[in-house]
């Protein structure tokens, strides 16, 4: 990261949407929808995030 002050470099972790369920499903959520590009082209492998956004927005729900 070049625009903030602390330039350390920074661990990416990539978690699959497996890796998200099975965490809301331990915190005792689980997902009733999800939008985004990750989301509407899991087929695509992520190249360039300047390209495909690696994004996606999980909406959850009490009770797992």
């Amino acid at each position: 990261m070049l625009d903030v002050d602390d330039r350390r470099p920074v661990e990416d972790i990539i978690w699959l949407d497996q890796d998200y369920q099975e965490t809301y499903k331990l915190a005792g959520w689980y997902q009733s929808t999800s939008t985004g590009p990750s989301h509407s082209r899991r087929t695509v492998h992520l190249v360039s995030e300047t390209k495909i956004a690696p994004w996606v927005i999980y909406v959850l729900r009490p009770g797992g």
